[in-house]
């Protein structure tokens, strides 16, 4: 039996956004005044757009009581808990990944009773899935210098595969979040690693046959 869950609309500095239960985010007026709230982030964060005179940021935050949303069909609900856990493993592949075509990690900080995650803002702020597409295009930019040619891909077969999914024109066929390529990132490079998908790689081979 599943019990529809009451969402609570909050407001700061006159933007409203949904939450499970009351949270507070006064916390945010350290870093300016908010002027735009992401709230349907299937990550399990909820993000703002916060301005201090002249500079922009983009705040990524962990740890208020969001829906237990399903980001994807194998990944599971997201709670607060996983949610914090989820984005502190985001930001070394940020670091990693960093490049003009992605919004620049400024800052980490535990928080609020949570973990924010500070950016540059971009005019062009963009939804999950834009930003999968952000992730594939970048690996292709640092590894292959931009060339998605398979003979121009220095790396392993799995993660040619995972970064190209990633910048499919089919929307629906990406993944549908930075957690679900997270995970396949690092299942392609366990995969090279230690051998283990050779033998399902030569199996299919063998089956063409």
């Amino acid at each position: 039996m599943h019990r529809e869950m009451r969402r609570y609309t909050q407001w700061i500095d006159g933007v409203p956004y949904k939450l499970e239960a009351p949270f507070d985010f006064s916390f945010l007026s350290k870093y300016g005044k908010v002027f735009k709230a992401f709230d349907e982030q299937g990550s399990g964060n909820i993000s703002f757009g916060v301005q201090n005179g002249e500079e922009k940021l983009f705040i990524k935050f962990a740890g208020a009581p969001k829906k237990n949303y399903i980001a994807h069909r194998d990944s599971g609900a997201v709670d607060a808990e996983s949610a914090i856990a989820l984005l502190k493993a985001a930001v070394p592949l940020y670091t990693a990944l960093k490049h003009p075509t992605l919004i620049s990690l400024i800052a980490t900080e535990e928080i609020g009773g949570g973990y924010a995650a500070i950016f540059e803002w971009e005019e062009a702020i963009i939804d999950e899935i834009t930003n999968v597409y952000t992730m594939g295009a970048t690996a292709f930019a640092l590894f292959a210098y931009g060339n998605r040619a398979t003979d121009s891909w220095p790396l392993s077969k799995v993660l040619y595969d995972v970064a190209k999914k990633a910048v499919s024109d089919n929307r629906s066929q990406r993944q549908q979040s930075i957690r679900q390529f997270m995970a396949e990132w690092r299942a392609a490079r366990l995969c090279f690693s230690t051998k283990s998908c050779y033998n399902d790689v030569k199996l299919k081979e063998t089956k063409k046959f």
